[in-house]
């Protein structure tokens, strides 16, 4: 195995909090000295398509007298969701992550659970930050803004450019330090982490929950704050409970009342496609839904039986953003709309 998707689950959760479905559909690994885990495994995502489903062969077809061009195929693709209660050493909490493999492993993983900033604070702790590759930021302002550079070859972060008086750091990779090359060659850091292994390491359950410490070490450091890297803390998103919960009123409120003047809705993180497809409501069989190829907070609340009276921000956790993927006829859950 050459490389894994780490996500840290929040502290205080337990297995039955961040995984999606009844955990007797997993399957159980024993704790012993190092984890106790949890598996989801499909062999068959995927779905099936015909041609009344492509748009292009449905257009070829429309000018015979009767269907031309016909395809039937399903797509198959196995995917799975490891989790794992990491135990703490020396008086230390445990620890859950959860490891994602395959397209959409972490389909079975409620996203409301994971540590948004786990990511990107281990890679600012464990890159070494003269060879960094690519970053991504965003800025907030009248619209959204998310910019990616990237460096034909290592370098510092200077040389990218930020602005750090409006830019948020959302993502970064690019080569470790010396002192972590035996674990990691490579990653790539934002609320989850992307790794790659080093050439010919054997990656065992073991090992993998011997990262997960090693990983959560670096979560806990400050050494990014001695380096360039500390422009993240410049700009950052907002952690006081009692600020939060304000701003979530004053939001909620603005909702409700459809002013939209000073809010708007926008992709939280970089779109590698340009030309993703958005839906606000699942995919259910053949039925046709409504696709949309920009974020708009007005098509958002504009869905059938959308409650608005006393909003709060559970509810608006609850509605969700779907990516439509239109070779596949299917919508995956990309985000929420808070």
């Amino acid at each position: 195995m050459k490389r894994i998707t780490l996500f840290r689950i929040k502290d205080g959760k337990n297995f039955e909090e961040f995984l999606k479905g009844d955990l007797a559909t997993y399957t159980h690994i024993d704790p012993n000295e190092e984890f106790e885990g949890c598996i989801k495994y499909d062999p068959a995502g995927g779905g099936q398509k015909t041609d009344e489903q492509i748009p292009w062969l449905r257009f070829l077809n429309s000018g015979f007298a009767e269907k031309k061009y016909t395809y039937e195929a399903f797509n198959k693709y196995p995917r799975a969701l490891m989790a794992l209660r990491v135990i703490g050493k020396d008086g230390a909490d445990d620890v859950f992550y959860a490891a994602a493999f395959g397209q959409h492993g972490d389909t079975y993983l409620d996203k409301d659970q994971i540590v948004y900033d786990f990511g990107i604070k281990v890679g600012m702790n464990i890159c070494d930050a003269e060879k960094l590759r690519r970053i991504q930021t965003a800025a907030h302002e009248a619209i959204s803004r998310q910019t990616e550079r990237q460096a034909s070859t290592g370098t510092s972060l200077g040389v990218f450019g930020i602005n750090t008086e409006s830019e948020f750091l959302r993502t970064i990779s690019g080569h470790v330090k010396t002192e972590y090359k035996e674990l990691v060659e490579s990653f790539r850091g934002k609320d989850s982490i992307l790794i790659k292994f080093p050439k010919d390491q054997e990656v065992t359950w073991t090992y993998l929950a011997q990262l997960c410490r090693k990983l959560e070490e670096r979560y806990v450091s400050d050494d990014y704050t001695k380096t360039d890297l500390k422009v993240y803390d410049i700009l950052r998103h907002e952690s006081d409970p009692v600020v939060i919960a304000e701003l979530n009123r004053l939001l909620c409120a603005a909702i409700e009342a459809k002013n939209f003047n000073a809010i708007h809705l926008a992709p939280p993180d970089f779109l590698a496609a340009d030309d993703s497809s958005f839906a606000y409501v699942e995919k259910d069989g053949d039925e046709e839904i409504e696709t949309f190829d920009d974020l708009r907070i007005a098509d958002l609340i504009a869905v059938k039986r959308r409650r608005l009276k006393d909003l709060d921000e559970t509810r608006v956790k609850g509605w969700k953003i779907f990516e439509y993927n239109p070779e596949l006829d299917r919508t995956f859950v990309r985000w929420d709309a808070y």
